[in-house]
């Protein structure tokens, strides 16, 4: 994970990937959530709240 945010802030690039919450929110500048199919969350620069974790 350090080494994709590394390449990340370094040549720029937007990674999209499929990883537990904790993980995100540790690692992630940027967190969108699905559910249903649907965007359900989309937070920058911040831990989820309790409530947008229970709409994922």
């Amino acid at each position: 994970m350090k080494t994709l945010k590394t390449l990340c802030e370094e040549e720029r690039l937007t990674v999209f990937t499929v990883i537990p919450l904790e993980l995100a929110e540790k690692y992630c500048t940027r967190i969108m959530g699905l559910a249903g199919g649907q965007l359900a969350v989309d937070v920058t620069g911040r831990r989820l709240t309790h409530g947008e974790k229970s709409r994922l």
